[in-house]
């Protein structure tokens, strides 16, 4: 593979850049990509576990996630920098801070705590959380609806062992689908692709779909899953990283609106880790982090999830707000992207290193040996 064509070359991005205070944030992004191009032409091997955010970038995708970015990245942007244009592309996406009233937790938190007291999860627990729900708070209701969901479906203590399957139908989809899901409204989060042994590189685990009827539109998400034996797995947990923000990009390219935007997630072990990805400038794409949450294994970890409520309401207004407004989920056209190359399997399979060690660290990882 020759990176040196003109697809890769880089060009200078014109037009309005992405700034933080008098810092040309989109420039010294492309420097960083200019970076990856020259450790490649130089004859290094990258790999999943150490280079997300390089093989990301030759994708032209700036990944930013808190205290989780690469030194190399740092070279060009450093970690205030980081910091500063996360905070200024969150507060871009939601400017109204979400938060759980008071006396709504504690009574959440008595019905938890009495399910426990007895042992599990009876009906009646699941009506008491329903009159809870309000008519002019659809964020909250969609919270209750997942936390009633978990409810119903948790066992009291966590289980040893839990599959990648199982992982998905009784933990991650319970909690996500109510969050995400707006069936009257024609959104349906599916799991399109998963399987224990799932080695696929075309399809993710999960689509966030616009139905049309009896058939699917655009996908205005995706999510990957792996279990908890794999979280040390960096490289599998890498190329996933890298695959979502692959599988975003070009949903955002093939809707030709440069407003469109696409949720991602991923589900390793008991967290949850979300993703914005948006067109910013010039064909330069970002992938922000914007939650990461524990995800509850057991009736016993339930009140912890009551306490992340803020990070859960912000994702759902995030994702209702911005990734499935009108003009994303119809076929209008706005402005039209610029072109940029996505990294294709023939072309990554010549950069890549063969080997795979599991104790090679990851910068961009939640979990690390």
């Amino acid at each position: 593979m020759d990176l040196i064509r003109p697809r890769y070359a880089f060009a200078e991005p014109t037009g309005v850049p992405l700034t933080v205070g008098s810092t040309n944030v989109t420039a010294c992004f492309h420097d960083f990509r200019a970076d990856v191009k020259a450790m490649i032409d130089s004859g290094q091997k990258l790999t999943y576990e150490s280079h997300v955010q390089h093989l990301l970038a030759l994708s032209s995708i700036l990944l930013l996630k808190p205290a989780r970015m690469s030194p190399d990245l740092h070279k060009r942007l450093s970690p205030s920098l980081c910091d500063q244009t996360m905070h200024k592309l969150l507060n871009g996406y939601c400017q109204q801070h979400y938060e759980l009233d008071c006396g709504l937790r504690k009574q959440l938190e008595d019905i938890i705590r009495a399910s426990i007291f007895k042992g599990g999860h009876e009906w009646q627990d699941s009506k008491k959380i329903m009159d809870l729900m309000g008519k002019d708070t659809p964020i909250t209701n969609k919270i209750l609806l997942s936390l009633r969901n978990l409810l119903e479906t948790l066992p009291l203590d966590a289980m040893n062992e839990v599959d990648e399957t199982e992982l998905i139908t009784r933990y991650a989809n319970t909690a996500l689908a109510p969050l995400l899901e707006d069936l009257k409204q024609g959104v349906m989060l599916r799991w399109t692709s998963a399987k224990d042994d799932n080695d696929s590189d075309l399809h993710p685990d999960s689509n966030i779909s616009v139905m049309i009827g009896t058939s699917f539109g655009a996908s205005i998400g995706y999510g990957e899953a792996k279990c908890l034996k794999e979280a040390l797995n960096h490289a599998a947990i890498g190329k996933d990283l890298m695959r979502l923000g692959h599988f975003a990009k070009r949903a955002i390219v093939a809707s030709k609106k440069e407003s469109h935007r696409v949720l991602t997630f991923f589900v390793v072990g008991n967290h949850i880790t979300f993703y914005l990805v948006e067109s910013i400038h010039d064909g330069i794409y970002t992938m922000v982090e914007i939650a990461h949450i524990q995800l509850p294994m057991c009736l016993k970890e339930l009140r912890l999830y009551v306490s992340q409520a803020p990070s859960l309401g912000f994702v759902a207004n995030v994702f209702h707000n911005y990734c499935r407004s009108e003009t994303t989920m119809t076929h209008h056209e706005d402005q039209e992207l610029p072109a940029s190359a996505t990294l294709e399997e023939e072309q990554l399979a010549a950069i890549m290193s063969p080997s795979i060690n599991r104790k090679r660290k990851s910068s961009t990882s939640h979990y690390n040996n």
